[in-house]
């Protein structure tokens, strides 16, 4: 949402069916300095990444708070194993993060 918001506020030229919030970063590099560097602080964030990475999982594998087999498949094969367990402590600990990021972001898209 946030990517189709300085899509459409700095024209950014992105497609709306191709926008997304790293290529909305990447354009405002030519568009506004400053804006581009704090939206690349909350990108580069480890609360972000840890968020972005528990969001794959969910949607794409398995809920990373449960506990179990993985199987996996690469260009190489594949195999099975435990998968890695997250605490429910370190998922609400990202959440509460993530809103402070969220606050920041939304600073940066008002100011």
């Amino acid at each position: 949402m946030v990517g189709h918001v300085l899509n459409t506020q700095y024209e950014l030229g992105i497609k709306e069916k191709d926008v997304n919030f790293h290529e909305a970063i990447g354009r405002l590099s030519d568009k506004d300095k400053t804006l581009y560097a704090g939206f690349n602080e909350i990108k580069n964030h480890t609360a972000f990444r840890e968020a972005r990475r528990l969001r794959n999982a969910i949607t794409h594998s398995y809920l990373p708070s449960s506990t179990g087999v993985s199987i996996t498949l690469n260009e190489k094969g594949g195999g099975m194993g435990i998968r890695e367990y997250t605490t429910s402590a370190t998922i609400t600990n990202n959440a509460r993060e993530v809103i402070d990021l969220l606050e920041k972001t939304i600073t940066l898209i008002t100011a």
